[in-house]
């Protein structure tokens, strides 16, 4: 048995209790394009956004849903112009953030 999160996360105790944020969370970059993957919490839909500067509001009412119906989801935004792009997933009250770089 391990301990923490470890134990949070093997521990079939816990497993009634959903993790708030989405998870195992990947950026694959090529140019003009980026796909970003990560694991839902649940089964409902998230929302995600994306700029190229920084996120003017917390409020993600203006960002789209992935969908829902599986926890893999796959988002693929193209086309996209080179440069720094931030990002943000959020799935009920958990979110996650951060950015990539698209390749000339």
């Amino acid at each position: 048995m391990g301990t923490g999160m470890q134990q949070r996360a093997s521990d079939l105790r816990y497993a009634i209790v959903p993790r708030a944020e989405p998870s195992n969370l990947k950026v694959f970059v090529s140019p003009g394009r980026a796909e970003i993957h990560y694991d839902a919490p649940t089964l409902a839909a998230c929302r995600y956004g994306i700029t190229s500067t920084w996120f003017s509001n917390p409020d993600d009412a203006g960002d789209q849903p992935d969908g829902g119906g599986v926890r893999t989801r796959r988002v693929v935004l193209a086309p996209l112009a080179p440069g720094v792009y931030r990002y943000r997933i959020t799935c009920g009250t958990g979110r996650i953030t951060g950015r990539f770089t698209v390749p000339e």
